[in-house]
């Protein structure tokens, strides 16, 4: 029985070793303000590439947006392409498909702001939406 757990723990362990560039870590210290307002619902995970993944839950169904910090640019991938989970979000797809903003599906002008520790940008619904940690 022993031998048996210490074996289900190494495949797990396995495949989380297997599969981190799928998961994205939840980000503590961070404060979301939807539209001036603070987001206590909403939540920032960060992919081990250091893209953030917005999930605003002040919008209709709670929204996702991902920022890519090399390229600063935003979009919004499918809610059904990630798992959110306590601590987590697991994305089933690797880079996660997302339509940048301001492009021929999404025509919202997000005006991007970015400086150290913070992130702000128009909403699906243009409700402006700052992520500061």
């Amino acid at each position: 029985m022993v031998l048996l757990s210490a074996f289900g723990i190494v495949l797990l362990i396995a495949a989380f070793v297997l599969t981190r560039d799928h998961w994205w870590r939840a980000m503590g210290g961070v404060r979301v303000t939807y539209d001036g307002q603070v987001s206590a619902a909403s939540r920032v995970y960060k992919s081990e590439c250091g893209d953030l993944l917005i999930f605003v839950t002040d919008e209709q169904e709670g929204r996702l947006y991902i920022f890519h910090h090399q390229s600063e640019n935003i979009g919004m991938p499918s809610r059904s392409t990630f798992v959110l989970l306590p601590g987590f979000a697991y994305s089933k797809i690797v880079p996660p498909p997302a339509p940048l903003m301001q492009s021929v599906k999404i025509e919202v002008d997000p005006e991007l702001v970015v400086q150290p520790q913070l992130v702000e940008f128009n909403s699906f619904e243009t409700r402006r939406v700052r992520v500061t940690w």
